[in-house]
């Protein structure tokens, strides 16, 4: 009976210490699991970091080049209606000077011909009064005959 007893202790130390060791085994492959999942994430949260630092980067320069190529656009199209704008400014400015000069000249022309219409009177005016005189001296000479 103690023999058997003694095989029974040994079958359960025997036990006691396969069930250590298998739950020591499975501990640390557990932890070893672990480890590797914590690696596999730190590295595949790395890889996602890189790839939207990419994305980010390329982004950035794919909405500046956008922006270059919108910022040119509008600059040519703002110096374009400048240039028609100072165009136009300086056509309506020549044509007003120019209808000014015209209005002006006219307003010379016009004094120019009253003067000389009125020139004209006064020459008409001398030569009626000479005529007349010439009349006159020719009947007192006819009437002194």
């Amino acid at each position: 009976k103690r023999e058997v007893n003694q095989h029974a202790d040994e079958s359960i130390v025997s036990a006691n210490q396969g069930s250590t060791d298998a739950a020591e085994e499975a501990s640390k492959a557990a932890e070893d699991a672990s480890t590797k999942s914590s690696d596999a994430s730190r590295a595949s949260a790395d890889k996602a970091a890189a790839d939207t630092e990419k994305a980010r980067t390329d982004g950035v320069a794919h909405v500046t080049q956008e922006v270059d190529r919108e910022t040119t656009k509008q600059t040519n199209e703002a110096s374009k209606a400048v240039f028609d704008y100072a165009a136009d400014v300086t056509a309506n400015q020549i044509h007003r000077f120019t209808d000014q000069q015209a209005a002006e000249g006219q307003e010379d022309a016009d004094v120019v011909h009253t003067q000389a219409k009125a020139a004209s009177h006064r020459i008409d005016e001398k030569a009626n009064t000479a005529h007349a005189a010439t009349k006159a001296q020719r009947l007192a000479a006819e009437a002194a005959r």
